[in-house]
């Protein structure tokens, strides 16, 4: 089927427990039926923040019963609302600018843990189920810089990893549990894209590249 959502579609996700679809829209985040059962069926809800919205929306099952959409908008706020209702989670978590990334999710230690870079650079981990803040990493990049790099989560043995790219150049590993740098690689170049993380069980491994619009050779694969 086919339906006119009314707005610039920018990012969708699938949602399985409905099944649904949850999309963001120019200036909102939106759910429709996965499959149109009737006339009936039309768009499930809408919620409006404001704002573009460039995030793609994290769909995750936060408690027994509640599954949650979690995105962040050019308005600075992060927002986790529950998927059935559309109702807000908790009061939106402001940053310190445009946020263009997605959100990654972490349960670890009975803490269960939101993570989303903000337009200033900063990497957050949010409490999904709160939305207080765990923690705040700041890469010390100037607020307004182009960030849309999404978080990658690996988890080892001994620590738990929190990858992202930084428009300061740098790679940064972040220690899930406190929210400091383990280390931090530099390509020369703003990193805008996402890291893809892989654990062979004997190499770890990060994949990322630097921002297309550089004329820089570097594509970086690091091993640790």
């Amino acid at each position: 089927y086919q339906r006119r959502v009314h707005g610039e579609l920018w990012r969708l996700s699938p949602m399985a427990y409905a099944p649904a679809l949850v999309l963001t829209l120019a200036c909102a985040c939106a759910c429709l039926p996965a499959q149109e059962q009737n006339a009936a069926d039309r768009l499930a809800w809408t919620f409006e923040v404001g704002s573009s919205v460039l995030s793609n929306p994290l769909i995750a099952t936060t408690t027994r019963r509640t599954t949650s959409i979690f995105f962040g908008s050019y308005n600075g706020f992060v927002y986790g609302i529950n998927a059935a209702n559309r109702k807000s989670l908790w009061k939106p978590v402001f940053t310190n600018d445009m946020v263009r990334s997605s959100a990654s999710i972490l349960k670890n230690k009975n803490r269960l843990s939101v993570f989303i870079t903000g337009g200033d650079s900063e990497l957050y981990a949010i409490n999904a189920l709160t939305g207080s803040k765990f923690w705040v990493f700041n890469s010390g990049a100037k607020i307004g810089e182009y960030q849309s790099s999404t978080p990658a989560v690996l988890i080892l043995s001994n620590i738990t990893l929190v990858f992202y790219g930084s428009v300061d150049n740098n790679i940064y590993a972040i220690n899930a549990a406190t929210g400091k740098a383990v280390w931090n690689y530099s390509t020369g170049t703003p990193v805008h894209s996402s890291p893809q993380v892989h654990n062979n069980g004997t190499h770890h491994l990060v994949g990322i590249g630097p921002d297309p619009g550089y004329n820089d050779p570097h594509n970086t694969l690091t091993d640790h």
